[in-house]
């Protein structure tokens, strides 16, 4: 017999600065560790909960389904999520993911996603923590630090701000970072390098392979998979085309990213500085000249603005992208691309974690990034003399 569904014993705070998953989340659990939901009880149904939280039910299924994941509650058919017996599952320890405050980021929400399936498999309670910054970029530590009052046994950190790393210091948990700079921080006991730049030297031979001149690159933030200087210094032409996007862009920034991408494009197919005479390839001549973009929703909208215009990769352009597997833009051609595999990316994180779980030492020389795809778009091999 199943105890009566109680209603939960917290409110949400819209000026909090944690998500109202999080808020969700936060509350459920302890509502369960303070014995408020005994062992036993039914949780109320995501239903039931959005309106007595004043949320959507989007947020209250989502929470409903982490809670579940952390390990104290059972989906049962027909009858809901049940507290579980806390001594029923012994943990073996308890792993901390810090992210970016970003609930759109893919990548992130894979990744992170594919952590918590191996690890809790193994036997570790997995939680994930995420940050945010007011409006003076002083960062709010509040929501993790509610999860580090409980025993944790090692933080995953997929974030450089320092000030992160300096306020894990401070209660003495054991941290590893993934980050873009190459440098292990001071104090971590594990460094895994989150390297973008490893698929750009095989693209630029390839473009040196098969005859291209110029790389135009298409970014909306400078110095992300920046392949300018290295074709440079491959003695191709190169330059960059700013993609503008909205002053206030939305956290799942998707469709922002795609519009702005079709409309760079299309404004420089109408000033005539896409489909050059002698670029087309419809005279025989081989278009000259790769389009790159730097994110995959901007690839989207472009090529939509090139094939309204009647352009086609490789017959008209050549293009290439950067690209998450699993979103990769719909195109009658396979992009070629760099592409970069979250739940394989997961997976290797894990067994780094793992290992050190078990034996304490961090495997050295950890490295994530993109591997680069020769796909169709960007053309055939042609010899020098044709």
């Amino acid at each position: 017999m199943f105890a009566m569904r109680k209603p939960p014993p917290f409110s949400i705070n819209r000026n909090d600065s944690r998500t109202l998953v999080r808020q969700v989340v936060d509350g459920l659990r302890t509502a369960i560790l303070d014995g408020y939901y005994a062992p036993g009880d039914v949780l109320p149904p995501y239903a039931d909960l959005a309106p007595q939280l004043g949320v959507s039910p989007f947020v209250t299924k989502t929470a409903l389904r982490q809670i579940g994941a952390e390990g104290f509650v059972d989906a049962r058919p027909r009858i809901g999520s049940v507290v579980r017996d806390r001594g029923a599952k012994q943990w073996l320890g308890h792993v901390v993911f810090v992210g970016f405050t970003d609930d759109g980021n893919f990548y992130q929400t894979l990744f992170a996603a594919t952590l918590r399936t191996r690890l809790m498999d193994a036997g570790y309670l997995f939680t994930e923590a995420s940050l945010r910054w007011d409006a003076r970029n002083i960062p709010d530590f509040s929501a993790l630090d509610a999860v580090l009052s409980r025993s944790v046994d090692l933080v995953i950190a997929r974030n450089s701000d320092r000030r992160l790393f300096r306020h894990l210091a401070k209660f003495k948990v054991p941290f590893i970072s993934i980050d873009g700079d190459g440098e292990p921080l001071p104090g971590a006991v594990g460094f895994t390098h989150f390297d973008r730049t490893l698929a750009i030297d095989p693209f630029v031979s390839d473009c040196l392979r098969l005859g291209i001149r110029e790389v135009v690159t298409f970014t909306w933030i400078h110095g992300v998979c920046d392949v300018v200087p290295a074709c440079l210094k491959a003695g191709l032409a190169a330059r960059r085309v700013r993609v503008p996007l909205p002053e206030n862009l939305p956290t799942i920034r998707s469709e922002a990213l795609d519009r702005a991408g079709m409309e760079t494009a299309a404004k420089m197919i109408a000033n005539g500085r896409v489909a050059v005479p002698g670029d087309r390839g419809r005279d025989g001549a081989r278009p000259s000249r790769v389009y790159f973009f730097t994110d995959d929703y901007i690839a989207s909208g472009a090529l939509l603005a090139f094939a309204l215009a009647g352009l086609e990769a490789p017959r008209d352009i050549r293009v290439a992208t950067w690209a998450n597997a699993g979103i990769l833009p719909a195109y009658p051609h396979e992009l070629s691309r760099m592409e970069m595999d979250p739940v394989a990316a997961g997976r290797q994180e894990a067994d780094y974690v793992l290992e050190y779980l078990r034996t304490g030492n961090y495997p050295s020389g950890g490295v994530i990034g993109p591997q680069w795809i020769q796909g169709e778009t960007m053309g055939r091999s042609v010899t020098r003399d044709e």
